[in-house]
Formats: structure tokens, C-alpha cells, sequence
């Protein structure tokens, strides 16, 4: 039997229809059902917008609210047993003798909402919201299990969080300068745009979190796991990221300038366009790095290594690199002048058209590489190591002699 694509398309957009109905209209009911009855026992009331409504002593006891928003509304003696509140707006909610053992709140906003002694509520939960409507007054930080807390805003600075657990939790828009994360728990947690300023983030787990344009300035990020972390746009003017691992992480657009990276890793991380002049990047890997248009400017990497690594459009000037590892990458057009380079590896680079002016090159090893076009003008040259494989065609010489091809 032959199907025509009109066909198909239709049999396609009537079983989309089959498959999306029954649950836009359960939805819809179970809403109205609320509404009408305060009882709505495991309905799907994901995403709702229940601003307004009357749920004084409602029975929503296992529903799905996740997302849902609550903003100001009357929850007084509600059985919210089991209830999923994830992401749920409930600030400025009236909580009073409510139930909510067991439910879910990983995300959900407590500001203002209004509890009392009869509120059913994890300790956890009772925590949050004191933080993020009274601030910290005297609660002790240290060792805290805030997984999943929704701490935009909160007001934390010079806060004591050593070994908090604070995997997946959010401080977007915080203010915590000068707060302690020393050893912290913060997979997949969010800092955007927060005030981070001179805060100790040293050896805590922030694999795949996100600290995307936050102000991290004069930080200490020192041994912190930083793994396919979100840094794109991140102030970390003279912050200290010693032996940080920020393998795959994004970097992209950063301000590092006179950061200390010493021994980091950043294998495969996403360096473009990323401002590290006058950084100290001696012993790190950029193996596999996106560098291209990267301002190393005055920067400082001795032993460093390149490999893989994409680094068109790097900014080198008055950079030191000692017994850097260059082999085989595509330098071409890049500006190395006033550097210094000596015992650095070239082999197999494509140097054509580099401007190595003024740069002190000595030792360098420059086997099979190709310095078509390069300008070597006053370089220092002393020790370097030629090959019959490197190739000279047209580069300006230390005397100002064009090399014959």
C-alpha cells in the first residue's frame, strides 16, 4: 500500500492532536475543579496561574504544581502533603498552618511568605525562607544542606557556607562579597550575574554551575572544580585560579586580566575573545582550547602547553612564554612582538607572517616550521634550532635582510 506525504503529514498532525489534547483539557479541568471545589487531590497543575484564588484549606495533597504561581495566595490550613512546588512562585503566600510534609521546593521562591508554628515545613525549607526574607541574622552556614534552594537576591555577604551542601541551589542576583564556599557542594548551581567580589570559592565542586557575568573579582577559585562550568562574560579581574580545573568550561568573553592561573586546567575550554593580559598562566594546559581572538597580552605562561588547540587571532605581544609548547599549531598572522619566547616549542607551526619583532627567541626550536613572510627585526635568535624542513621564504631577518626563496 502506497502512503503520500500528505498523507503522512496528516496521519502526523492528527496523532499530535490525540497525544496533546487529552492533556491540555485534564488541565484545564483540573483548574476549574480547584476553583470550584478546593479539592484537587494529584492533580496536573504544573504551570498554572492560580494568583487570586481562594485556597484556604484546600486539598491539594500529591498535586504537580511545579512552576505554578502562588504570589500572595491565601494557603491557610492547605494539605500540600507530597505536593510537587518545584520552581513554584510562593512569595508573599499566606502558609499558615499548612501542611507541606514531603513536598517538593527545590527552586520554589519564599520570600515574604507568611508561616507560623503550625506550618508543616522542612527544617531545610524554613531555613530559606528565613534567609531570604529576614537575611542572615545569626544562622550558621557551615556544613548547611541547602540543595536546590532558591537564594536569588539573599544577602549573604561575609557569610560562612565551608562545606555547605548547595548542589543545584541558585543565588542568581546575590550579594556575596566576601562570603566563605570554602570546600562547598555546588554542582550545577547558578551565580549569575551575583556579586562575588573577593569571595573564597576555593576547592569547592562547581562542575557545570554557572557563574556566567557574575563579579568574581579579587575571587579565590584556587583548586576549585570548574568542569563544563558557564564563566562566558565573568569579571575575574586578579582573581586567583590556581590549580582550578576548568576543562570544557566557557570562558568566552571573561575579563582575566592579571588573574593568577597557575597550573590550571583548560583542556578543550572555550577561550574566545577572552581578556588575559598581564595574566599568570605558567604550567597550564590549553590543550584543545578555543583561543581564537584571545588577548594574552603581557601574559605570562611559561611550560604552558598548546596542543590542538585553536589560537587564530591570539593577541601575544610582550607576552613571556618560557619552554611553552607551540608544535604544529596555526600561528599565522598572530603578533608575538616584544615577547619573550625562549626554549619555546614551534615545530611544525605555521608561522607564516608572524610578527616577531623585539621578541627574544633564543633556544627556540623552530624545527619544520614554516616562518614564510615573518618578521624577525631585532629578534634574538641565539641557540635556536633550524631544521631542513623549516622554511624562511621571504621573512625579514634580525638585520633587516628579506630571506631569498
Amino acid at each position: 500500500m502506497k502512503i503520500s506525504i500528505a498523507s503522512l503529514t496528516s496521519l502526523s498532525f492528527l496523532c499530535l492532536l490525540v497525544l496533546v489534547a487529552p492533556s491540555k483539557a485534564a488541565r484545564e479541568s483540573d483548574i476549574q475543579k480547584l476553583q470550584d471545589t478546593r479539592e484537587c487531590a494529584r492533580c496536573d497543575l504544573s504551570n498554572a496561574d492560580l494568583r487570586g484564588f481562594f485556597l484556604q484549606q484546600a486539598n491539594l495533597r500529591g498535586a504537580n504544581l511545579q512552576g505554578a504561581d502562588l504570589n500572595g495566595v491565601d494557603l491557610q490550613g492547605a494539605f500540600l502533603l507530597q505536593t510537587d512546588l518545584r520552581n513554584a512562585d510562593l512569595r508573599n503566600a499566606d502558609l499558615r498552618n499548612a501542611n507541606l510534609f514531603g513536598a517538593q521546593l527545590e527552586g520554589a521562591q519564599l520570600h515574604n511568605a507568611t508561616l507560623d508554628r503550625r506550618t508543616v515545613l522542612e527544617e531545610r525549607w524554613q531555613l530559606v525562607h528565613d534567609l531570604v526574607t529576614n537575611g542572615l541574622g545569626e544562622h550558621s552556614l557551615r556544613e548547611a544542606d541547602l540543595q536546590g534552594a532558591n537564594l536569588d537576591g539573599v544577602n549573604l555577604a561575609g557569610a560562612d557556607l565551608t562545606s555547605a551542601q548547595l548542589n543545584d541551589a541558585s543565588f542568581e542576583g546575590a550579594y556575596l562579597r566576601g562570603t566563605y564556599f570554602v570546600q562547598a557542594q555546588l554542582e550545577n548551581a547558578s551565580f549569575f550575574l551575583a556579586d562575588l567580589q573577593n569571595a573564597n570559592l576555593s576547592e569547592t565542586q562547581l562542575e557545570r554551575g554557572s557563574l556566567r557575568a557574575a563579579d568574581l573579582r579579587s575571587g579565590n577559585l584556587n583548586n576549585a572544580n570548574l568542569m563544563r562550568a558557564n564563566l562566558g562574560l565573568a569579571y575575574l579581574n586578579s582573581a586567583s585560579l590556581a590549580g582550578a580545573n576548568l576543562s570544557h568550561a566557557d570562558l568566552s568573553g571573561a575579563y582575566l586580566t592579571e588573574a593568577d592561573l597557575t597550573d590550571t586546567q583548560l583542556r578543550h575550554a572555550n577561550l574566545f575573545v577572552t581578556d588575559l593580559r598581564n595574566a599568570i598562566l605558567n604550567g597550564s594546559d590549553f590543550t584543545g582550547a578555543r583561543l581564537q581572538g584571545t588577548d594574552l597580552t603581557a601574559a605570562q605562561f611559561d611550560t604552558a602547553g598548546f596542543q590542538q588547540s585553536d589560537p587564530a587571532g591570539v593577541h601575544l605581544r610582550h607576552a613571556s612564554s618560557v619552554g611553552a609548547d607551540f608544535s604544529n599549531l596555526n600561528l599565522s598572522g598572530a603578533d608575538l612582538s616584544n615577547g619573550e619566547f625562549r626554549e619555546a616549542k614551534f615545530v611544525g607551526a605555521d608561522l607564516s607572517g608572524v610578527n616577531f619583532q623585539n621578541a627574544d627567541l633564543s633556544f627556540a626550536d623552530f624545527s619544520g616550521a614554516n616562518l614564510s613572510g615573518a618578521d624577525l627585526r631585532q629578534a634574538t635568535l641565539e641557540g635556536i634550532q633550524f631544521d631542513a624542513g623549516t622554511r624562511l621564504c621571504g621573512a625579514i631577518l634580525p638585520d633587516g635582510r628579506i630571506r631569498e626563496c
